[in-house]
Order: C-alpha cells, then structure tokens, then sequence
C-alpha cells in the first residue's frame, strides 16, 4: 500500500515539474526573442528535414546530405582498399574525413575499436 502511494506522489511531482517546465519555456518564448528565434528556427530546420526525408521537398538534398553523398564512394572505395591490419587496427586519427560518426569511428580505429 506504501509503494502505491508513493508511486502516485512520484507521479504528481513528475506532472508538477512537467507543467512548471513548459510554463517556464512558454514565459521565455514569449518574453524573449532570441529564443524565440532560436526555437523557430529550430522548427524549422527539423520540419524541413523531415521534408526532405519524406520527398515533400522540392529541394532534392540539403548541403550536409550532399556532402555525406558525395563522401561516401571515397569511404568505401578506402574501406576496400585497405589491408587487412588497417581494417582491424583503422588508419589513424581522422585519416580520412568522414561525416557519419560510425565510418569515421571504422576508419579511425577500425574493428576493434
């Protein structure tokens, strides 16, 4: 019966803290610009984002998708050509740039990592 109503106090302060969150980042949407600004803008690139991703876009590809597109025979093409120490042991750091976090930490320090 204890734990039951500690899961239920639990719960409301979870609630209360939620509410006194949003309150809080509401004030400071309203009263100050550079957050809001800042949080537009942040809505923005995501809904854009998510845009491309679906094909609503009419702009093909951002520029970091573009960059990571045109990166990727290179880390493939160096993945293939690399002797088998290097695949176990990588290239060293930052040997060849990367632009996804899993190639770079493949490349970096190889497989076992």
């Amino acid at each position: 019966m204890a734990e039951k109503i500690f899961f239920h106090k639990r719960i409301r302060t979870l609630i209360a803290y939620a509410i006194i969150s949003v309150g809080v980042l509401i004030t400071f949407y309203i009263n100050i610009e550079y957050f809001r600004n800042a949080v537009s803008h942040f809505i923005e690139s995501f809904l854009s984002g998510i845009g491309t991703y679906l094909g609503f876009s009419n702009v093909i590809q951002d520029t970091s998708a573009n960059m990571r597109l045109e990166h990727f025979p290179v880390l493939i093409d160096t993945m293939y050509n690399s002797s088998l120490i290097q695949l176990l042991f990588g290239h060293g750091y930052y040997s060849t740039f990367a632009d996804m976090p899993i190639f770079q930490a493949l490349l970096d320090s190889g497989i076992f990592l």
